[in-house]
């Protein structure tokens, strides 16, 4: 009996603890039965308060007992149209977005209870012009206040930490100064390109103002952590920090002399950035440092550089790297996605790197690993033996051939990239099991991909974009999931409408790699728009085969000059053929029948041997 009073008890404290009410239109929850504690809730989904003035008592009064009002909870007061706010003195928390989209409410004091200003909380209240934070504010989190455009002053007098854009976009904000116990602030904190004066209590443990010098200087590194229009880098200053001058609108920018380290993202989005001074004593250029600098058009590396970072020129204009002898370490994704990027060379002096065949691509000389393809005129020299992960990132060309001598094709190899058609030569190349191309995340955009004579077993998922498959005569093997991991690991399949299968047996599937009977995978389900082509005289085989193949409701048999691939050789083929050289093609199964010489041109000795392969009938077979 006592066991069961006992878990009644605990019963109804839930149900109280879960307890809705409203008071003088607002509506709260019970958060503690016992503390007697309430937190303001939202009205509901899509439902709004519209009140002008927003008035939230210390205590509200529901049922025979008074409940302290400690927390406005997460969207409560979102999209308010308030043009005031009291909040009750005993508030401990603002949730997410607690008053967020108040684009109508001008200034705010909060309550010395308020340890925390939640993430979003002010967001886009667009004409709030002061807050009063108070000495028990100790953190702000990110994005706090996100877009209030004309926030004018803010006063952080015991504030220790700041979250990440807590004001970014707070444009009319001229000057901090931060306390004592400031310690810690995370990336665009504040829009640094338009603050005048930047200031700090004096004996703060973590920085200081050196010099009146208009920034925040980590003591114990000597780094430059925030800078603002008028900042000045005193002389002891040795480093700038991570994304320092993110946004600046500065067009050019001479590091001073006595800098021996730049951080990442120093000059993160600086759009007007055109050009850049290195000094002698600076050896590295870390992850993100021009990202974005859509202006800088011209860049020489160092020779002293020793270390490229990730994403280090990404989104610049930049035609033309050079890679100096000194530069031995390069991150795969440092010039990826160089929209105007034409050129890429290694210095012969470099001993780690090199671009042989003026290939416009960057290659680990050791290993032969190829780290990046970086320009639309890169190709893949015969000699390499690695695609490295990402090194074909976010690259947009029209053919590329993958040459014999490659052994390993590792994850990701292919991930994001743009490319119109690929041709595959080596034939005992290990693939990465699923992720070559990327297909989870569906970022490569391949239409074609033909696979080398040769292999005898295609054990790999291709990406989803794909239009065109050829299927090499050798293979005798697909894995077990091939048609619904064929793409995309199953997920989309809807691009694949052309699959070439030069096999005379058709292949069986290899149940080492999968189940097809596990609901677990996604089946191929384009077999009524998806077209299989096979070799002459092999159709009842693939029609009749008892696996995937019998399924395609369209198996057409390959005939030697038919370019337009409607099964018979004529005149209507030359016609189709000339069109595809005048005119180009997207990409369709035609870009592997106008090559009917098969040298990787469609050109008018094609349009002869199309003629020759008519004339001679089946002899021409």
């Amino acid at each position: 009996m006592k066991r069961f009073l006992f878990l009644a008890a605990l019963l109804w404290g839930a149900v109280c603890a879960n307890a809705y009410f409203e008071v003088g239109g607002l509506r709260y929850e019970v958060t503690s039965e016992e503390a007697k504690t309430c937190r303001v809730v939202r009205l509901g989904y899509g439902v709004y308060y519209q009140m002008d003035e927003v008035w939230i008592p210390d205590e509200v009064y529901h049922e025979g007992n008074y409940y302290r009002v400690t927390k406005i909870d997460d969207a409560a007061f979102v999209y308010c149209m308030c043009t005031s706010m009291r909040l009750p003195s005993g508030l401990e928390g603002l949730g997410y977005q607690a008053c967020a989209f108040c684009q109508r409410l001008e200034e705010i004091e909060l309550p010395g209870s308020l340890t925390a200003i939640g993430t979003r909380a002010f967001q886009h209240c667009q004409n709030l012009r002061s807050v009063r934070i108070p000495y028990s504010v100790s953190r702000i989190d990110d994005y706090a206040f996100l877009d209030c455009w004309k926030l004018e002053s803010v006063d952080l007098p015991n504030v220790e930490s700041v979250g990440e854009g807590a004001f970014q976009n707070c444009n009319s904000l001229r000057s901090l100064h931060f306390s004592y116990n400031f310690r810690s602030f995370g990336r665009s904190a504040f829009p640094y390109e338009n603050i005048e004066s930047i200031s700090i209590d004096g004996g703060n443990p973590n920085f200081d103002c050196r010099n009146n010098c208009n920034g925040l200087v980590e003591s114990a590194t000597a780094t430059m952590v925030m800078a603002c229009k008028n900042t000045k880098i005193p002389s002891t200053v040795t480093r700038l920090g991570d994304w320092l001058f993110r946004g600046f609108g500065f067009e050019t920018y001479d590091v001073p002399n006595h800098i021996t380290g730049l951080g990442k993202g120093v000059f993160d989005s600086c759009k007007n950035l055109k050009s850049v001074t290195i000094p002698s004593g600076v050896t590295e250029l870390d992850d993100y440092l021009f990202n974005g600098c859509s202006s800088m058009t011209e860049f020489t590396i160092p020779d002293q550089i020793t270390r490229l970072g990730g994403w280090v020129l990404t989104g610049t204009g930049i035609e033309e790297i050079v890679i100096p002898a000194s530069t031995v370490d390069i991150a795969n994704k440092a010039f990826s996605e160089c929209p105007k990027l034409k050129a890429l060379r290694v210095d012969e002096g470099n001993a780690k790197y090199d671009s042989r065949d003026n290939c416009n691509s960057l290659i680990e000389t050791q290993t032969d690993a190829l780290i990046i393809l970086a320009t639309p005129n890169s190709f893949i020299p015969e000699g390499v033996k690695v695609l490295t992960s990402n090194c074909i990132d976010r690259i947009t060309l029209d053919y590329l051939e993958v040459p014999e001598s490659v052994v390993e094709v590792r994850e990701g190899a292919f991930c994001r990239s743009n490319i119109k058609k690929i041709k595959v030569l080596c034939t005992n190349a290990q693939w990465h099991d699923y992720y070559a191309f990327d297909p989870i995340n569906n970022n490569s955009t391949v239409y074609s991909v033909q696979l080398p004579e040769g292999m005898t077993e295609i054990n790999f998922s291709l990406p989803s974009s794909l239009s065109v498959l050829i299927i090499p005569s050798t293979v005798e093997k697909l894995r077990a999931t091939q048609f619904n991991h064929l793409v995309s690991c199953g997920y989309y399949t809807k691009n694949l409408h052309h699959i070439v299968c030069l096999a005379k047996t058709p292949p069986m599937p290899n149940w080492e790699y999968g189940n097809m009977s596990d609901p677990g995978y996604y089946p191929f389900d384009n077999y009524e728009d998806c077209t299989l082509y096979v070799p002459k005289g092999c159709g009842e085989a693939y029609r009749n085969h008892p696996w995937e193949w019998s399924k395609f409701k369209e198996i057409k048999e390959l005939t030697a000059g038919d370019v337009n691939a409607d099964g018979n050789r004529n005149t209507a083929d030359v016609v189709a053929i000339y069109s595809y050289i005048i005119n180009g093609t997207e990409s369709g199964i035609i870009d592997y029948f106008a090559d009917v010489d098969e040298n990787l041109k469609v050109n008018t000795a094609d349009v002869v041997n199309v003629y020759k392969l008519i004339i001679e009938g089946d002899a021409g077979q």
